[in-house]
């Protein structure tokens, strides 16, 4: 595992107007929903333009303005660091998710240029001379100083993102050069951009400076290649940056009179504009491909540790694994939970591992174990949902899945006391366990816990559970669910299983033509597919192996259930 590192990165654009600042916000609070740490400086110390998107947060949740108004930010901590020899406090000059009642996964935290309200905040301005910092106040040892600060007093944050000033400036390049591990660089698509932009962007590269370069302002409904005046400005805006933009971020004209945050969306889970908003789209894949150029990010390091886990063999690499887990705790603080139900994974397959050691479904440590793993997908829903962890989130449901249906199989008499362990398997050993349940009786707890599967083979079972409970209403009910949907995919139907479960269906709703049409399409598909699987036969509800045993007990079916109907 690399060690964990903060990333700095700025936001530039060699004029303003283009959708910088805007990017910027947005991308971070996408980047916090996600569980990500992210500081926000404003460095745009002439025209700072952070603080009007605060305003339009509070104004949105009701936050009182003199709970958020301008407080001292970047220009008065360099100005007292230089002139009066004191570090101040950063922090305390922040605006937080807290403060901003933003409920969400990670944190942020806003910076602002300054107090702009003071009257001396254009005097300490006009006296930052960055050459003369330079030569005679140690400027690099103070930026660096100044990294140092934010990392510690924001509790290792993830990223640091930095409104860096437009133009070719002393400020700018503090911002790219000194402060940035990465750079976005926005640029509409007209020729004062394009020219300007281009030759910043080529000092970067002869500085090795990483970019991410985003041709921004693009009016919606301008797909590429679709639209001759976009084809030729994106075919010169490639000529001369010698590339393709790495991203689209486009634009509505109406934004001109507000500040738009539709990252906010996502928070309030609105599905329909998430849907439709092209905008929102672009910061997502901008706060993608940030993530996608850090080596350290919390995704990235989750996994590594999940894949090694997945193929562990050794005691030697369960202690490395430990220790990983123990840097991740160190490193990610906010992501205590995930990391914990990690721990608590490997440790539950290293008890599996061990084939001395019986597990059984009432030891506390299991039950701890289940319980644990239910509240973990039931709190982070939405972050996982949202794809943040997806090798993380497979891997719990898979390996706590086998570990649960191993203890399933030896247990099945007990599994009705505490059915919490049920929702975590996956859709294969729920079938398995399903199956298992059924031949030992336990008809009302498949009845009760599979209302909210939707997958037709549940539809079956609950219908096939209700049949031997007597429950011939609720039977009849499920079995017409069951048999629509097959109905509905007939077409595309491949498995003689499938065929002949909903013949049995048919026949049970006294439905005989309709039963032996599915008898002879399982029939025929098994004439297809002859690949020796086992086969579901749900008149006594045990498996079969192989086509041959199948073909009986098809043609038993078909004897004592339909001989009313002509074959």
């Amino acid at each position: 595992m690399k060690t964990f590192k903060t990333q700095f990165i700025s936001f530039y654009s060699y004029k303003g107007g283009v959708g910088r600042t805007s990017a910027l916000i947005n991308t971070a609070l996408i980047m916090a929903m996600k569980g990500e740490r992210v500081v926000v400086l404003d460095f745009d110390l002439e025209a700072p333009g952070l603080f009007s998107y605060v305003m339009e947060i509070a104004e949105k949740y009701n936050i009182s303005k003199e709970d958020v108004k301008c407080k001292r930010g970047i220009l008065e901590y360099l100005h007292d660091s230089i002139n009066k020899k004191t570090i101040p406090e950063l922090r305390k000059y922040s605006i937080s998710n807290d403060k901003l009642n933003l409920n969400i996964q990670g944190k942020i935290w806003i910076l602002g240029a300054g107090d702009t309200s003071k009257k001396d905040y254009s005097k300490k301005l006009n006296s930052l001379d960055w050459t003369k910092i330079f030569e005679e106040s140690h400027g690099e040892a103070l930026l660096e100083n100044f990294k140092k600060q934010i990392i510690s007093e924001f509790e290792n944050p993830d990223y640091v993102f930095i409104d860096s000033r437009t133009g070719i400036t002393d400020i700018g390049g503090v911002c790219t050069k000194y402060l940035s591990d990465l750079v976005v660089v926005l640029s509409s698509l007209n020729r004062q951009n394009i020219l300007g932009t281009s030759e910043v962007v080529s000092s970067f590269k002869k500085s090795y400076i990483d970019t991410i370069l985003v041709a921004s302002n693009i009016p919606v409904g301008l797909p590429w290649g679709e639209n001759q005046l976009f084809q030729d400005r994106i075919e010169k805006f490639s000529k001369f940056f010698e590339q393709n933009p790495d991203l689209l971020i486009y634009h509505y004209p109406s934004l001109s009179l507000t500040e738009y945050l539709p990252s906010l969306f996502k928070l309030e889970k609105s599905k329909v504009i998430l849907q439709e908003d092209p905008l929102l789209l672009s910061y997502e894949n901008l706060a993608h491909t940030i993530e996608s150029k850090n080596s350290f990010n919390f995704k990235r390091a989750i996994s590594e540790v999940a894949i090694k886990m997945r193929f562990s063999e050794d005691q030697k690499t369960s202690e490395s694994l430990k220790e990983e887990l123990e840097t991740l705790r160190k490193n990610y603080s906010n992501r205590i939970p995930i990391i914990d139900l990690l721990d608590k994974i490997i440790q539950a397959i290293d008890l599996f591992k061990d084939k001395d050691i019986k597990i059984k479904l009432d030891d506390k440590s299991t039950l701890k174990l289940i319980s644990y793993i239910k509240n973990f997908l039931d709190e982070y829903k939405f972050e996982i949902d949202m794809g943040v962890l997806p090798v993380l989130r497979n891997m719990i449901l898979h390996e706590s899945s086998a570990i649960i249906y191993k203890i399933a199989l030896k247990n099945v008499s007990d599994l009705i006391k505490n059915s919490a362990w049920f929702d975590i398997l996956t859709s294969h050993h729920k079938n398995e366990i399903v199956k298992n349940l059924i031949k030992n009786k336990h008809y009302e707890f498949v009845i009760k816990n599979l209302k909210e599967e939707k997958n037709t083979f549940f539809i079956f079972s609950r219908g096939y559970s209700a049949e031997q409970l007597e429950k011939k209403a609720l039977a009849n009910e499920l079995y017409n669910a069951y048999v629509e949907k097959i109905e509905e995919r007939r077409f595309n139907l491949k498995s003689p299983e499938t065929a002949f479960v909903c013949a049995y269906a048919f026949y049970k709703l006294g439905n005989n033509a309709k039963a032996l049409e599915y008898i002879k399409i399982s029939n025929k598909l098994l004439l297809i597919h002859d690949d020796g699987n086992e086969y579901f036969v749900p008149t006594l509800f045990r498996e079969v192996e192989g086509k041959d045993n199948f073909l009986k007990e098809l043609n038993k079916f078909e004897n004592n259930n339909l001989n009313s109907v002509d074959k």
